[in-house]
């Protein structure tokens, strides 16, 4: 597996020619999102999430697959390809990679 950081957030994690991106927002460049299979999105702040950069990616790969919390589909355009709205305790497979979504907005009990 491959590693590759981009940016303040995002960080791309590539195994087996599959290809995920996590939190492509305005920093990392647009290669980035090359070739990309799926993508997380955290919020919708800009450090996370640039709708056009995401239109540009499904453009190149109109199966590309864009999770994000229904928040933030719900406050941005249509960000190409398909858009899930994700929810705090889902558990799915992106691009080969098991995610678990969890409320970053909780603290953890100290």
């Amino acid at each position: 597996m491959n590693l590759i950081g981009y940016g303040h957030a995002c960080v791309r994690p590539e195994a087996d020619d599959r290809v995920l991106v996590i939190d492509p927002g305005t920093f990392p460049a647009a290669e980035a999102l090359d070739r990309v299979d799926e993508v997380l999105v955290a919020h919708e702040h800009p450090v996370h999430l640039d709708i056009a950069k995401l239109v540009a990616a499904s453009q190149r790969n109109s199966a590309s697959r864009v999770h994000l919390p229904s928040a933030a589909i719900e406050s941005a355009p249509e960000p190409g390809g398909t858009a899930v709205a994700v929810e705090a305790g889902q558990r799915f497979t992106a691009a080969g990679f098991a995610v678990d979504v969890v409320d970053a907005t909780r603290r953890a009990a100290r």
